[in-house]
C-alpha cells in the first residue's frame, strides 16, 4: 500500500468530492431518517434506544468530519473512522433485527451490510493512505 507522505503530491479529487458532495448528503440524509424515526415511535421498545444513539453518534461525526476537513485537524480523521464504524454496526444491528422478523429479507440484510463493509475498507483505506494531511508533525519511522 502507497502511503503519501508529501502534501503538495497527494491526490485529492475523492476527498474534494467527498467534503462537497457526500457529506452534506449524508447528514441530510441521517438527519430526514432521524426525524422519520422519531415521528414513527408511537410506543418505547428497546430498539428505539439502540435507534437514536447510533443517529446521535452517526449525526455528530459527521459533523465534526465536516469541520475537522476544513481545518485539517485529527479529530476529522479519526471521525471518519468512527462514522464508518458505528454506521456498520448499526446496519449489522438493524439486518439483525430485520432477519430475526421476517427471515425473507436474509439477502437484503446481506447486501446491506456488505455494502457498509465496501464502504468501511473503501473509504477507510483511502483516509489510511492520507493521514499525513491530518497529522502533520508525526513522523513515520521506517525500519
Amino acid at each position: 500500500m502507497q502511503k503519501y507522505t508529501d502534501k503538495a503530491s497527494i491526490p485529492l479529487k475523492f476527498h474534494a468530492f467527498y467534503r462537497y458532495v457526500l457529506l452534506p448528503l449524508n447528514f441530510a440524509f441521517l438527519l430526514y431518517s432521524f426525524l422519520q424515526e422519531i415521528k414513527e415511535m408511537t410506543f418505547f421498545h428497546w430498539t428505539f434506544v439502540v435507534i437514536v444513539i447510533s443517529y446521535i453518534i452517526i449525526i455528530t461525526s459527521l459533523v465534526i468530519i465536516f469541520i475537522g476537513f476544513y481545518t485539517w485537524r485529527p479529530y476529522g480523521w479519526y471521525a471518519i473512522y468512527v462514522s464508518l464504524i458505528a454506521s456498520l454496526a448499526y446496519n449489522c444491528f438493524a439486518a439483525f433485527i430485520l432477519i430475526a422478523y421476517d427471515s425473507a429479507q436474509a439477502a437484503y440484510s446481506a447486501g446491506v451490510i456488505f455494502g457498509s463493509l465496501l464502504r468501511l475498507g473503501l473509504i477507510g483505506l483511502y483516509y489510511a493512505k492520507r493521514k499525513v494531511l491530518f497529522f502533520p508533525n508525526e513522523v513515520e519511522i521506517i525500519d
